[in-house]
């Protein structure tokens, strides 16, 4: 009974995660390049993100991480974090929200492929059916709800997106060994901390050349 409890719990928490993600197209497009740009937005997402997970991680009990692992969750999060929100938002800021939640549609698929690959996942009846099922989706995506741009001033977005794509499906098969050995938001903490000092000097010349001030209430509402 708990265990079909927390089963349910962890796929309630990844649909939230995905309706959430799928609504970040339109809001991240919404604000950028024209009030903030890619890179900048990358350092603030990252700076805001970091410091929430030490700020909670105050409230559960300290975990200490061998430096063995913490050099394995410094590579987790230069896919997951560095390349994973580079490339994603300058992706987007460079083709279309529809031809980004395309590409981006693939994930399950590479994810799959990865945990079969690494993890020795066997591919079952059932998680085949899941992934066709899936697919079919996406199909009707691209055929019926939204016609891709496949324009050359998008080429160059759409490779990005793709490459943010494959970086977080790996990053979400070889993050699993952490979280089997430490609690997420432990993860999560040096994932984002790591992000973050990479992301910084990354962003810093984008960040530096804004007007902050000029960016109006309704921008910084889509930023938050």
């Amino acid at each position: 009974m708990q265990k079909s409890f927390y089963r349910t719990y962890a796929h309630l928490a990844l649909l939230a995660a995905n309706i959430i993600y799928g609504l970040n197209f339109t809001i991240a497009k919404a604000v950028m390049p024209l009030w903030i740009k890619p890179l900048a937005l990358v350092s603030f997402r990252s700076i805001i993100t970091a410091s929430l997970f030490w700020l909670t991680s105050f409230f559960f009990p300290y975990e200490k991480v061998s430096k063995r692992d913490l050099f394995y969750l410094f590579g987790c999060s230069f896919l997951g974090v560095v390349i994973n929100q580079i490339l994603f938002l300058a992706g987007l800021a460079l083709t279309t929200p529809i031809n980004s939640s395309i590409i981006m549609a693939i994930n399950p698929v590479a994810a799959f492929v990865f945990a079969a690959i690494i993890l020795r996942e066997k591919i079952s009846l059932v998680r085949g059916a899941g992934l066709a099922v899936g697919l079919s989706g996406i199909l009707l995506l691209i055929l019926h709800e939204g016609r891709p741009d496949l324009s050359s001033t998008t080429f160059v977005g759409n490779i990005f997106t793709l490459i943010n794509t494959l970086s977080w499906a790996l990053f979400t098969v070889l993050i699993k060994k952490m979280l089997e050995k430490y609690k997420p938001v432990t993860v999560m903490k040096w994932v984002f901390t790591f992000g973050m000092l990479t992301n910084i000097p990354a962003g810093y010349r984008e960040w530096s050349t804004m007007d902050w001030t000029s960016i109006p209430f309704h921008a910084w509402t889509g930023i938050g």
